[in-house]
């Protein structure tokens, strides 16, 4: 394990050093940064996955690349978006193996589908459906809708949105929540 972090630490310092050398950060920031970034990764590997290390990690690679293009006031421009997109991708990467953890949006979409599918059936059979599980609001994806809000209000970002929204888009009765999706 100390293996995989440690290489995800050394892959990192290229661009950490770029951002010393143009005099974005400090020695000492760059110190920080390594430290707090192997505590996160450290938190991410360890056997007992915890939804809120995730969070945590990527609320912090948020931070840094705002504050990177927050100190960009110095007018430097050469490799910024090399170093940029490296955040970016591992904001991604570590998003992806969290979802793959904790799936819960998609899943309920698939959810309100089957409920969706199964009520169309009994409704061509000419059965009565008196399932509590067909409420209006699970039918009409609001479950979904709730978990968009609540993520959206945690992890800001317009892949983020665009992630949410390619999922939302494989069933055809979220429209409500891809208009809401697309007006963010």
């Amino acid at each position: 394990m100390a293996e995989i972090i440690q290489e995800r630490i050394e892959d990192r310092l290229p661009e950490l050093e770029q951002l010393e050398r143009i005099g974005l950060f400090s020695r000492a920031e760059i110190k920080a940064i390594i430290k707090k970034a192997s505590d996160l990764e450290y938190k991410i590997q360890r056997r007992t996955l915890f939804k809120e290390d995730f969070i945590n990690y990527v609320q912090y690679e948020i931070h840094l690349l705002e504050l990177i293009q927050r100190r960009t006031h110095i007018g430097y421009s050469f490799k910024k978006d090399e170093i940029e997109n490296s955040v970016v991708h591992r904001v991604q990467g570590v998003f992806q193996r969290a979802s793959a953890k904790w799936n819960y949006f998609r899943m309920e979409l698939m959810h309100a589908e089957k409920l969706r599918k199964e009520k169309e059936e009994f409704g061509k059979a000419s059965m009565g459906v008196e399932n509590p599980d067909y409420s209006e609001e699970i039918l009409k994806g609001e479950l979904a809708r709730i978990i968009y809000k609540n993520s959206v209000s945690i992890i800001k970002g317009a892949e983020f949105h665009m992630s949410l929204l390619s999922i939302a888009q494989l069933f055809d009765f979220a429209k409500d929540l891809r208009k809401e999706i697309y007006d963010e």
